[in-house]
């Protein structure tokens, strides 16, 4: 693979998650705030939203970590080279 997209998906991550997190930031701060703000609710609230999505993605990717172990392991059939010419016509 070219160096160059190695290092893109090594350093992609790495700028886009200040970002996301000063988006994410300034998109709670558009809420509407009452008089009274109960900081602990708040910031458990926030603390679950966050956590719900870590979990979705935790699985997401857990889920292609499986399916790419699985799917090129040395014991599916469908990797292995035949051993002689006349098992690869069949």
């Amino acid at each position: 693979m070219n160096q160059k997209y190695i290092l893109f998906a090594i350093f992609m991550p790495i700028l886009v998650v200040p970002l996301l997190s000063l988006v994410i930031q300034l998109a709670f701060g558009q809420e509407e705030v009452p008089e009274f703000l109960n900081r602990r609710v708040a910031v458990w609230q926030l603390f679950y939203k966050l956590m719900v999505s870590a979990f979705i993605v935790g699985a997401v990717v857990t889920g292609v970590i499986f399916y790419v172990c699985f799917r090129y392991s040395e014991n599916n059939k469908h990797n292995k080279f035949p051993a002689t010419k006349e098992d690869a016509k069949h």
